[in-house]
């Protein structure tokens, strides 16, 4: 519910402006308007709020937040009335219209703010009452640059009209604090509203894309308990050996895991018996090492499920700024527009880092030019081509040696000692990497490098190119 007629006749009252001079004019946005205003032993920051449903003025504390670009309204308001003597302020006929008479170098202008709930505007006119502008332009009620706005004084009616009879002031002593708190409030309670259902609607998005992932983790986990079984077929393979006749397809063995309960096992006719045995130890390797991928990712996932719920269960007691925070944090992300060139080559995340990798000369020659920065480190593998593999740097923080071993399995893998299981790398800072002239694509100098031996880790290899981003 806006102000009535009595409210804003006990604001003036209490604020009692003649003789202030407005020394600031704050638009923060399209519906508040601020005036600071000063007289010797008295500063004042008026609030006009035009919002529907919450029109009034008052003084306050509250500091504006100063748009980066001035309004327009602001504009003319600081070119014509900033400095400006206030010489009366008064409501207008019991009409919720409150008429501001101004004057600056001898020129005198009017600023009349219409605290109506769906109507509300403030305007400025010349003393004849042409309007210079006004904060909302409304050209079918004429309210724009060069119409006429001169509301005729006929004085307060009588009291005993029953139009303005029915109307109590709410707030008989301290009104301007008591109005400034009771609005404040319902803001509040509005902003909080409006944050904790953004805040919700994003939390089930993010949760619902999770328990997907979370099902498709668990179908791909459910496939994989067939490790033991390829394990138990290639032992039982071993052992029988000596009975395979060369390009042979299949032989019948007597499985002792299962009361020696005769079992068929399909063979490779273009393979050796060990070849064949090796095979199936091979599978249940790759299936263990997949599956140790999954239970990571499905882990990692469970934490984040569990994570936004806690958030979610507790919005009811966070703050309204963290709420806020969130929801800018993840709508802009979300608004977020893609690139017009997509980073080349791979990418990857390794504790909160993130690592790119070229695979070929372009690639590497690419990442150098258009996504490395300075103090983003580069490793290459030593004597051995390879892809450039770059760490992104993140300020105040040290890349941690994890970080640096998931790297460094990631450099073996894309070059050339892929096959050894180890290599000799060496790493620097970007802005330490130095091109020869006239160089092939992509090559580098580096200087201030570092060096690494490191033994390829299938483990770490697998977990991080489950973790390649798109």
């Amino acid at each position: 519910m806006s102000l009535n007629w009595r409210e804003i006749d006990a604001v003036l009252d209490e604020l009692d402006l003649p003789g202030s001079h407005i020394q600031q004019v704050v638009q923060p946005d399209f519906r508040n308007l601020y005036l600071e205003v000063f007289r010797p032993g008295r500063r004042l920051r008026l609030r006009v709020c035009l919002e529907t449903g919450l029109t009034r003025i008052h003084a306050t504390a509250r500091i504006p937040p100063r748009p980066p670009v001035r309004q327009r309204f602001a504009q003319l308001l600081n070119a014509r009335v900033k400095g400006a003597r206030i010489v009366d302020a008064r409501q207008v006929n019991a009409d919720r219209i409150i008429r501001l008479d101004l004057l600056r170098g001898g020129e005198p202008t009017i600023l009349w703010i219409r605290l109506w709930g769906g109507a509300a505007n403030c305007i400025v006119t010349e003393a004849d009452g042409t309007i210079l502008d006004a904060f909302f332009r409304r050209p079918r009620r004429g309210e724009v640059s060069g119409k006429t706005c001169l509301i005729e004084d006929r004085g307060v009616p009588s009291q005993t009209d029953p139009h303005l009879a029915k109307f109590e002031a709410r707030w008989q002593t301290d009104v301007n604090d008591s109005v400034r708190a009771h609005y404040e409030r319902i803001e509040e309670e509005k902003t909080r509203t409006a944050a904790t259902e953004a805040a919700s609607r994003i939390l089930e998005q993010q949760l619902a894309s999770l328990r997907k992932a979370l099902a498709d983790l668990r179908a791909r986990r459910s496939g994989h308990r067939d490790a033991d079984r390829l394990q138990t077929i290639g032992d039982l393979l071993t052992a029988s050996l000596y009975r395979v006749e060369p390009g042979a397809e299949w032989i019948e063995v007597e499985d002792y895991t299962e009361d020696n309960t005769p079992v068929r096992i399909e063979l490779d006719p273009a393979k050796s018996p060990g070849e064949n045995a090796q095979a199936y130890f091979a599978k249940a390797r790759r299936i263990r090492r997949q599956t140790a991928t999954v239970d990571e990712e499905t882990a990692n996932i469970e934490a984040r499920v569990e994570e936004l719920e806690r958030t979610g269960r507790n919005l009811a007691t966070t703050p309204t700024s963290d709420i806020e925070r969130f929801v800018a944090d993840h709508t802009a992300t979300r608004g977020r527009r893609a690139p017009d060139h997509a980073t080349p080559g791979l990418q990857f995340s390794s504790h909160g880092f993130t690592i790119l990798v070229g695979r070929n000369a372009r690639e590497n020659d690419e990442l150098l030019r258009h996504a490395a920065r300075g103090n983003d480190i580069w490793m290459h593998t030593r004597d051995v081509p390879g892809g450039y593999v770059f760490i992104r740097s993140r300020r105040g923080v040290t890349v941690p040696l994890d970080v640096l071993l998931d790297a460094a399995n990631l450099a073996i893998h894309f070059s050339r000692a892929k096959n050894n299981g180890h290599a000799d790398l060496y790493y620097t800072q970007v802005k330490y990497l130095r091109r020869p002239r006239q160089g092939p694509t992509g090559l580098v100098l580096p200087t201030q490098e570092k060096n690494l031996h490191v033994s390829a880790d299938e483990h770490r290899l697998s977990r991080m190119l489950g973790r390649r981003q798109s």
